[in-house]
């Protein structure tokens, strides 16, 4: 009787200590979420200036091809660093409906709290990936426009040469015309 009371007082003290842990712990992980909540519409809105300015500097087609392409990395720095700001913030409210859920159990209140974490997480990794289509698209148009410019280029090379050639054929011509001349004359001095 009184071993499986001691047994009994035993694993209650342990079920309330684990309950105190999870407690506290639901507590701190919903103290860490709320301040960077907080503060996650400013960070957001930081990244999104300091992408736009960069996207406004890659556009602009006064910029060397070379320095638009740097241009367009530096905005998939900024872009993917705004994403894991934005991927920590919606993980940690995943780990906090986890929390509550292993605290409280499985209510319709925590499901759905937990399912608007997860579609958060999915609709972050999916804007991600339109993200990098869209830098991906920028940096094939980029190469495209350089082999553009390119063949521009080599295009203007060569008519330079052609008429440089036109021009050596034209004086060429001119020299012998005018040696014939100068032919005839001593020809006709004789």
């Amino acid at each position: 009787g009184l071993e499986g009371a001691a047994a009994g007082l035993r694993i209650l003290t342990q079920a309330v200590k684990e309950n105190v842990d999870q407690s506290n712990a639901l507590s701190v992980a919903q103290d860490k979420l709320t301040k960077a909540q907080r503060n996650a519409q400013t960070i957001q809105l930081e990244f999104q200036r300091q992408a736009e300015k960069i996207r406004q500097q890659r556009d602009d087609e006064t910029n060397s091809i070379g320095q638009r392409v740097k241009l367009n990395e530096q905005l998939g720095v900024v872009l993917q660093k705004q994403l894991q700001v934005e991927l920590g913030i919606a993980q940690q409210q995943k780990n906090v409906s986890d929390l509550r859920i292993k605290q409280e159990g499985e209510s319709s209140a925590n499901l759905d709290e937990r399912a608007e974490a997860l579609t958060r997480i999915s609709d972050i990794q999916e804007r991600l990936s339109g993200q990098e289509s869209e830098q991906l698209a920028n940096a094939n148009s980029l190469r495209n426009e350089q082999k553009a410019l390119d063949k521009e280029g080599i295009d203007a090379r060569q008519r330079l040469l052609q008429s440089i050639q036109d021009i050596q054929n034209n004086s060429d011509e001119a020299k012998l015309a005018k040696q014939k001349q100068i032919d005839i004359a001593e020809i006709k001095e004789f």
